[in-house]
């Protein structure tokens, strides 16, 4: 495969690559954009560099930050998204197994309207992997009843090693440090915008989409799980520890969704 995690002494204080780079949607945007024109096996060496310079132009950021971008994009292609022998990076997946910006389009299957407390309720019936004291967070939240439809673009959706991965990427400054960008704190921020939330949206799209086109589908055997990838933490080295969030949701909380 095309990562690894590298050996070597880390310096005593280290700061992230992207410790210094501007905060905000612009900068968000531009490195998605890279990420979704991009082959992730850098077959081509200039794609990269060109890709991240008309990213930065087209977002209006300053073009002297094309090397320290480009550099973080290629780091986070080599950075272990498991550990142990499943692990593999995004280098490894080929341009004809993933989907880029999925759009999705689903029914609201609730008569009187979907409502927050009726989502908490899946949460704390089926709390495994989330943190404690979420439901409550969810019943907490304000919106009308929900009827109709949802609609919503997936990052990323690719196959590796014959199961299914949902990608989101984040570019959030959580601090300067790799430890910053550490479980703990990933999942804090996970938690704080509702992105565990969101990623269970995406799931269930994605699910109704392979059930639609792999015969017998089976979530156990087909689906791998969700990586949220916090762009500014991730890095060869450190691989998992540091920058990535990885969760499979149970069968029984993506059953009642």
């Amino acid at each position: 495969g095309s990562c690894g995690l590298a050996t070597g002494v880390l310096p005593a204080v280290e700061r992230v690559l992207l410790a210094a780079f501007p905060r905000g949607a612009k900068s968000g945007h531009a490195m998605h954009e890279v990420l979704e024109r991009i082959d992730f096996q850098r077959q081509d060496p200039d794609e990269l560099g060109l890709a991240t310079s008309r990213a930065l132009a087209r977002h209006g950021i300053d073009p002297s930050w094309a090397g320290v971008v480009e550099g973080a994009i290629e780091a986070a292609l080599r950075t272990p998204l498991l550990s142990g022998k499943a692990a593999f990076c995004l280098g490894d997946v080929a341009t004809s197994r993933r989907l880029s910006e999925l759009e999705f389009t689903f029914p609201v299957a609730v008569r009187d309207g979907l409502r927050a407390a009726d989502l908490a309720r899946i949460f704390s019936e089926a709390p495994a992997g989330l943190p404690s004291g979420y439901a409550e967070l969810v019943a907490s939240l304000g919106f009308a009843p929900l009827r109709g439809y949802l609609r919503g673009f997936i990052d990323l959706v690719f196959e590796h090693a014959g199961r299914f991965w949902v990608v989101d990427y984040k570019s959030n400054f959580l601090g300067e440090r790799p430890a910053d960008y550490g479980p703990e704190a990933l999942r804090e921020a996970m938690s704080h915008h509702h992105y565990y939330l969101q990623y269970h949206v995406y799931c269930v799209a994605v699910e109704r989409y392979l059930a639609q086109r792999i015969r017998g589908f089976d979530r156990e055997r087909d689906f791998g799980g969700v990586l949220y990838l916090f762009l500014r933490g991730m890095s060869p080295e450190r691989g998992p520890s540091t920058g990535v969030f990885f969760e499979r949701p149970p069968s029984d909380r993506m059953a009642r969704l």
